[in-house]
């Protein structure tokens, strides 16, 4: 574990990790350039083995991302939903548990980002590991919280993102006109539009999706 010296050792240390960008970081595949864009070629290896597992795509072949500075917010949020299911995907392998462990390992509490695919497989590959899902997609609770109910090392899991914010303009929000079809909206917009609380305290589907699976009125 790390040394805690001066810290409150009631509090436990964790970390949020994305196991498959670090992974494929690790391969000299980053996933965010320096420039603060995305790495196509990355985030097509990943969306490739979606599309593999999901027998759209040949084995080997590579899936082409669209051009970012054209992207919508519809191309978006289809390019989000491949890479997520990618993300649980590759975070199975071996590879990105061999790379990430030394970190996760050296935690009290290891922070999954999008790999509850690993969630089934941490009883018997890290017995002592204590997990948390740390960033997973709104749409995943149901079958992510009962993982949590099933496993005693899964502690609990944290949607991105529950209440929306300021920044990441229009990440999330949906948009019709042309000059609103950027990645990033331009001036007057000013939210991320993911979030399942809007910025006034208003739940939306996504809200009371995760209220009916917890049991909540």
């Amino acid at each position: 574990m790390l040394e805690r010296d001066g810290l409150d050792r009631s509090r436990p240390v964790t970390v949020g990790l994305n196991l498959t960008i670090v992974a494929n970081a690790a391969k000299g595949k980053e996933m965010y350039l320096a420039d603060g864009g995305i790495n196509a070629d990355a985030a097509s290896d990943i969306s490739g083995s979606t599309a593999q597992a999901n027998g759209d795509a040949p084995a080997g072949e590579a899936v082409q991302m669209p051009d970012m500075s054209q992207m919508d917010s519809t191309m978006f949020n289809q390019m989000t939903m491949m890479i997520g299911t990618g993300m649980n995907l590759s975070a199975d392998g071996e590879e990105a548990d061999r790379v990430t462990s030394p970190l996760l390992d050296a935690v009290d509490i290891a922070g999954y980002n999008y790999a509850s695919g690993r969630y089934p497989l941490e009883g018997e590959a890290h017995p002592d590991r204590i997990v948390v899902g740390s960033e997973t997609f709104p749409q995943d609770i149901p079958v992510n919280w009962a993982m949590v109910e099933q496993y005693p090392y899964l502690i609990g899991d944290f949607m991105w993102t529950a209440w929306d914010y300021l920044g990441e303009v229009g990440l999330g929000a949906w948009s019709y006109t042309e000059d609103t079809m950027s990645f990033e909206k331009p001036y007057p917009w000013l939210l991320g539009g993911a979030g399942v609380i809007d910025i006034t305290g208003h739940g939306d589907g996504g809200a009371l999706l995760a209220k009916a699976v917890w049991g909540e009125k």
